[in-house]
């Protein structure tokens, strides 16, 4: 899950802890969560600014109607990220991370790739169930 704040209608910061509370027990509104997003569109639009001004890559996801908080931004791995494989509760150290394509397609050095899953924010083994982590 990923915290943006905003000044002005524009994202000008991301985290992904929670920052809206404000020393003095206050609540900081001006950062938003996935509970605050209502469309597709409008994740995809934060996603491309906040790629703009991080130089990172972030994704607009839609987990699917049947998920409550369907909507959120997601970090995309980048090459050196080290990611484990999860299957049921059980995690295994994979490797690192040494492509990743345009369509965000995710191969380790351990040669294992993993595909975006439809428009959400996780990946699956090519061929299996295995889910990526990413440490």
């Amino acid at each position: 899950m990923s915290f943006v704040q905003f000044k002005n209608g524009l994202p000008v910061a991301v985290s992904t802890v929670v920052p809206k509370y404000l020393p003095n027990g206050g609540y900081d509104y001006s950062w938003e969560s996935n509970s605050d997003w209502k469309s597709y569109a409008q994740v995809c639009g934060i996603a491309k600014y906040l790629t703009a001004i991080t130089g990172k890559v972030y994704l607009g996801c839609d987990q699917g109607e049947g998920c409550y908080l369907r909507y959120d931004v997601v970090l995309v791995p980048s090459v050196g990220d080290a990611v484990s494989n999860g299957f049921n509760g059980d995690y295994y150290p994979d490797d690192v991370v040494t492509n990743v394509t345009k369509k965000f397609q995710i191969t380790t050095s351990s040669g294992r790739k993993y595909l975006r899953r439809k428009n959400s924010g996780s990946w699956v083994c090519a061929g299996g169930m295995w889910d990526v982590v990413f440490n």
